[in-house]
């Protein structure tokens, strides 16, 4: 069984849907098959959705996108952007790593993926490239991605990198779904 199989079986454990995507290309069509016309969604980051390549799906008439990287965008309504992203129909992530166990690092500048993960939106969707796929955190591989992080700026404590992990069983049935992407995104 390969790490991938392995993680998305662990994921279905966890009440947590698991889609294939050959390609980058294959993710768009997926995320609008899960999201409905009329859904107001958010993103985590603006490199999400060039590596996801949805900007399609931004742009179109179907669904309310929340843009907190306007520009033009001041302080306070990119932290009102903020606070409506949890109240939206759904949040598109992308993941740092996702272990075979079937749990979710998401690191990032801020806590945000973590929350929205946790306590966020209705629908939670997270994109993993085959790259981010690994057997644990301990794994060559899974240090190799937490140096990688530790170096660019995340912080560690008492040894161990500070990395949001979803472990949890998920409560709601199939509130987060995860998109396997058969090639690296990074």
């Amino acid at each position: 069984m390969t790490l991938s199989d392995s993680a998305s079986k662990n994921l279905s454990k966890k009440n947590i849907r698991c889609c294939y995507a050959e390609s980058k290309t294959h993710i768009a069509p997926i995320i609008s098959q899960l999201i409905s016309k009329g859904d107001t969604f958010s993103v985590s980051s603006p490199a999400c959705i060039s590596r996801c390549e949805i900007s399609k799906l931004i742009k179109s008439n179907e669904y309310h996108y929340l843009d907190r990287y306007n520009p033009c965008l001041s302080i306070a309504r990119q932290n009102e952007i903020y606070i409506d992203s949890f109240k939206a129909d759904v949040h598109i992530s992308d993941c740092c790593i996702l272990t075979e166990k079937g749990e979710l690092c998401c690191t990032a500048y801020s806590p945000y993926n973590s929350a929205m993960l946790v306590y966020g939106p209705k629908s939670v969707i997270v994109v993993v490239g085959f790259d981010k796929i690994v057997r644990d955190l301990g794994s060559q591989k899974g240090k190799g991605w937490c140096n990688i992080l530790q170096s660019i700026g995340y912080r560690q404590l008492h040894g161990q990198h500070m990395a949001h992990e979803i472990c949890l069983h998920n409560a709601f049935e199939n509130r987060i779904k995860v998109i396997l992407v058969g090639e690296n995104l990074y």
